[in-house]
């Protein structure tokens, strides 16, 4: 019998605080929304597991936009200050590439052999290139992982997200709109045993001239 775990998550495709979501019986569903994001401002302080709770980024900061903001940052995407929020990134020269990810623990007795994962990425905003830009998804599994830069990762493109539009004219989209969606549903066969954690991380690395979030 297959042990399980479903990840749901809404997330625009989610300091050194060293702790995860630990699951503690199976099968377990785990959700984040992201709506507990800052709705305002450019400068939110980011921790590592208590800005959301087991959620880390290589950022110590966000910022709140609607998708009109072109600095490179980690975000906090929606509609004006609504309470949907989404959580994102525009990689730049001066950002770098940026990571941001989710650590879980098996708290249980058992070995976790299915990771079904499921979330839906949103796009705020346009570069203003033609060409594919991605938040690229990686998971990696150990004893301990508690750095989205460290260490072997594994890489699945079925689980990255494409932004879906690509124009010459950068500007501010409406990640909630259909047009600027997509879902992203696959399940991973892992082999994480009692007391061991993964990661699953997302990666916008740092393209010249690509703003799209």
């Amino acid at each position: 019998m297959n042990k399980k775990i479903l990840l749901l998550c809404f997330l625009l495709l989610s300091a050194t605080a060293y702790a995860q979501v630990n699951i503690n019986s199976l099968p377990a569903t785990i959700t984040q929304d992201f709506n507990s994001l800052a709705t305002s401002g450019t400068s939110n302080p980011w921790s590592d597991n208590t800005t959301l709770t087991g959620w880390y980024s290589t950022r110590t900061e966000y910022r709140a936009s609607d998708g009109s903001s072109t600095a490179g940052a980690l975000y906090s995407f929606g509609t004006g200050t609504a309470s949907d929020r989404a959580l994102g990134s525009i990689a730049s020269g001066t950002t770098g590439s940026i990571f941001f990810g989710i650590r879980l623990k098996n708290n249980t007795t058992q070995t976790i052999t299915s990771l079904q994962i499921t979330y839906t990425g949103e796009q705020w905003r346009n570069g203003g290139r033609t060409d594919d830009d991605s938040l690229h998804f990686s998971y990696q599994i150990g004893a301990t992982v508690s750095s989205l830069t460290s260490g072997t990762w594994t890489t699945d493109d079925d689980l990255s997200f494409v932004g879906p539009i690509k124009a010459s004219t950068a500007n501010a989209l409406d990640g909630n709109a259909s047009a600027n969606r997509t879902t992203k549903n696959k399940t991973l066969n892992v082999s994480i045993g009692p007391s061991q954690e993964i990661m699953l991380r997302w990666t916008d690395f740092n393209s010249v001239q690509r703003q799209r979030a």
